[in-house]
């Protein structure tokens, strides 16, 4: 009987051991037990990237791709503006693949031959495929097989012609795994599991010790014995998955970093510090913010999260302060503006402003009594920018679209219903506001129609600099999830626009800078252009830089270690930029709710 129980022991300290090691995970290696478990029966896909190194706004065209029961082609511009993709389903035995593509222009191209975009819990996981007989053209890129992930793909580079078609080949299968995939798929550490190991055995088995001794010393019950298991056990759910993410996308904003104890000196706010981290970051915490949003969701007509709210009759949103009061310092923000736009003149340059209201001054009819909207006061600040601002001060050049839009929303979407900014329906039309007093200087300015564009649909929105497709911004910041968004908040159709010849910008965006740069060689002759303004540019983007030779839009707003109180010193912030380009024209875009920034605008 003895030994029967040294056995049992024996078992439970091993059960004990795995379970807290597999809990333990993060410590040795982020990705190495859910990746490794995820990346063998889930997201079996095959990718085949072709990308314009150059000309990187006309993609290739595919002209055949033969392969067993392909289910996805995305070709660009929707999804990727340089290129195209292409991705099918594989099994657990090689599958041939041959694709013919022809390219619009001469150029460089490359190939990428990669696993599938994987993504769980607002983290990614590599996903291994595996590939062999890779050729481009008959040139044999790869003969043995060789597994390879999204971000460690096999790529291969080529100078095409226009009209030149290339052929591309190769064979790919589901990962057949080795062991030796853990140290370089997953990061394993081995040094940091194998202590781990030791860690875990010798507390599983003080656990399994004091259990023992607990049952038979104090004559308690099994369901006693259950319970202190239980409790222990919980301790750890907390720690046993440390996110390390950046940034949620639940709540659209920046994670707390874990803390230094020592910099120059002893931190005295560590433990502040290392409490925000793991409030932050703790196992659980994105399921625990969905089922109380989803909760209150289910309960509230309104459903409010900080300055945000969500009206399930009609599913709109809206963000922040829906009524800005009148700036105190009206006078300041006149007077600054004109000694910049005096500056602006002793350079040669011009200078033109473009003021978009709040989405609730154009939709304020779907807010609700109760939601903090005040019509006097938005009718108080509306009157001053129009004739305190606007009229009194037709000089300045400045462009206030509140009619404009008001108008325009009765054809489609001027705003997202999901976010605070505008849709490019409504950027087009700000675009055309702004170029009709810009003609009134430059009469031959080209100003582009819509037959320029490609037109096409989505129930998602593109709506900041990443040009990238999600659920909102809004509904970021209401915690509310995709899955729940996509099913039952995303229901219309949003109508987007890319240019026939999409100009690719260079990005900037480091500490106290973040800028675009659009070269447009359609116009050499045209003017050059500066614009300094908030996020609602990045839709104007889609249209501005087709009138101008050359374009610089610089942010104005969510720079890094650029505080709130700085964004508004145009003049201390861009002097230098404004006298090293010397542009023909200088535009501040700007929302209501930047104007009391403009105060400080010739602050130095």
């Amino acid at each position: 009987m003895r030994r029967i129980h040294i056995r049992k022991r024996f078992l439970l300290i091993m059960l004990c051991t795995i379970l807290l090691t597999f809990l333990c995970a993060p410590i040795y290696s982020d990705n190495a037990v859910f990746g490794w478990w995820k990346s063998r029966y889930d997201n079996k896909t095959a990718r085949a990237d072709i990308q314009n190194l150059n000309n990187a706004n006309k993609p290739v065209k595919i002209l055949s791709v033969k392969a067993p029961s392909w289910h996805n082609i995305i070709i660009s511009p929707r999804w990727q503006q340089n290129g195209n993709l292409i991705e099918n389903t594989i099994s657990s035995k090689w599958r041939s693949f041959t694709i013919k593509f022809e390219a619009i222009n001469d150029g460089k191209v490359a190939i990428l031959w990669r696993g599938p975009y994987f993504m769980h819990n607002n983290k990614q996981y590599p996903v291994p495929v595996d590939f062999r007989f890779v050729t481009v053209n008959g040139k044999h890129i790869l003969d043995g097989r060789q597994a390879f992930t999204f971000n460690n793909p096999l790529k291969h580079k080529l100078s095409v012609k226009k009209g030149e078609v290339v052929t591309i080949s190769f064979e790919a299968r589901k990962h057949h795994w080795r062991f030796s995939d853990l140290r370089r798929f997953y990061a394993m550490n081995w040094l940091l599991f194998f202590s781990v190991l030791i860690l875990a055995f010798l507390l599983s088995y003080k656990l399994v010790q004091y259990v023992s001794k607990f049952k038979l010393a104090e004559h308690n019950s099994r369901i006693d014995i259950v319970f202190v298991i239980t409790f222990l056990a919980l301790l750890f759910v907390p720690m046993s998955r440390i996110s390390t993410a950046e940034k949620s996308m639940q709540e659209n904003r920046m994670l707390a970093k874990y803390p230094n104890m020592f910099e120059k000196t002893l931190n005295q706010n560590y433990g502040k510090q290392f409490e925000q981290w793991f409030n932050d970051r703790f196992n659980g915490r994105d399921f625990m913010i969905s089922a109380y949003s989803r909760l209150k969701l289910a309960i509230n007509r309104v459903y409010k999260y900080g300055e945000a709210i969500l009206i399930k009759d009609n599913n709109w949103t809206f963000n922040g302060n829906f009524t800005p009061n009148i700036p105190s310092s009206q006078r300041k923000i006149i007077n600054g503006l004109k000694e910049f736009k005096e500056f602006l003149r002793q350079n040669n340059i011009r200078f033109y402003m473009m003021i978009v209201p709040p989405k609730s001054f154009i939709y304020r009819e779907y807010l609700l009594e109760g939601s903090d909207f005040d019509y006097k006061k938005f009718k108080a600040l509306n009157q001053w920018v129009k004739k305190d601002l606007v009229a009194q001060n037709s000089d300045l050049n400045i462009v206030y679209l509140y009619n404009m839009l008001r108008k325009a929303r009765h054809q489609d979407f001027v705003f997202f219903k999901q976010t605070h900014h505008w849709t490019d329906w409504g950027a087009y039309n700000g675009y055309q506001e702004l170029m009709k007093v810009i003609a009134k200087d430059y009469p031959d300015i080209h100003i582009v129609h819509l037959d320029e564009y490609k037109r096409f649909t989505s129930k998602f929105l593109r709506e900041d600099s990443d040009r990238k497709f999600h659920t909102g911004q809004t509904l970021g910041k209401l915690k509310i999830d995709k899955e729940y968004a996509v099913k039952h908040l995303l229901k219309d159709d949003y109508v987007y626009y890319d240019h026939n010849n999409m100009i690719e910008p260079k990005i900037v965006n480091k500490d106290y800078r973040r800028f675009k740069f659009y070269k447009n060689n359609n116009l050499p002759n045209a003017p050059r252009v500066m614009v300094v303004g908030t996020s609602q540019n990045e839709d104007f983007m889609q249209f501005l830089p087709y009138s101008f030779s050359e374009l610089r839009f610089f942010r104005m707003n969510n720079v890094k270690k650029v505080p709130y109180s700085e964004e508004g010193k145009i003049f201390k912030r861009f002097k230098k930029d404004i006298l090293e380009l010397k542009p023909d024209i200088f535009i501040l875009s700007v929302t209501t709710g930047n104007l009391p920034q403009l105060a400080k605008i010739m602050e130095d």
